[in-house]
């Protein structure tokens, strides 16, 4: 990484820098928005009210905004402790879809709560290979299950 990084050129570029840099934000839970964190070994979903940042994502290597993202401060103590618990809330249901054992599953599980939550319009940064990372499976199966979905005998 350059010790002095060009200044960001989106919205996304500047809340990766200021997690990266250990900084708590949260996902404004007033609006249909969310982010995917890219880490290392492994990719996280954090959906409105989630606290992003602080000791949490400073590994994250690359941010993915779904929806039209809208990031805040947190205020105050209080704000900063229910965001982390909305976060813990995320977790727990992503864990929810990714215990299933049928990768199928897992991705048919992912694909219907992303299709009830956000527009078709609200995904479209979202490549099959992130949303795959997201529940365990590999992009083909996860095409498979998108296929599976919208076939006219399901």
């Amino acid at each position: 990484m350059p010790s002095s990084p060009a200044l960001p050129k989106t919205l996304e570029d500047s809340v990766l820098h200021q997690i990266q840099n250990g900084q708590a934000l949260i996902v404004n839970a007033r609006r249909r928005n969310g982010v995917v964190l890219c880490k290392p070994y492994h990719t996280e979903f954090a959906g409105p009210g989630s606290l992003i940042g602080g000791s949490l994502d400073t590994d994250c290597e690359k941010l993915i905004a779904v929806g039209k993202l809208s990031i805040l401060n947190p205020t105050s103590g209080d704000d900063y402790h229910r965001a982390c618990l909305i976060r813990r809330q995320w977790v727990i249901l992503m864990y929810k879809m990714t215990s299933h054992e049928d990768p199928l599953d897992r991705a048919r599980l992912l694909l219907n709560q992303f299709d009830n939550y956000f527009s078709e319009a609200d995904m479209v940064n979202l490549s099959t290979e992130i949303l795959s990372q997201l529940v365990g499976v590999f992009p083909s199966t996860f095409m498979e299950s998108r296929h599976l979905l919208n076939s006219p005998d399901s």
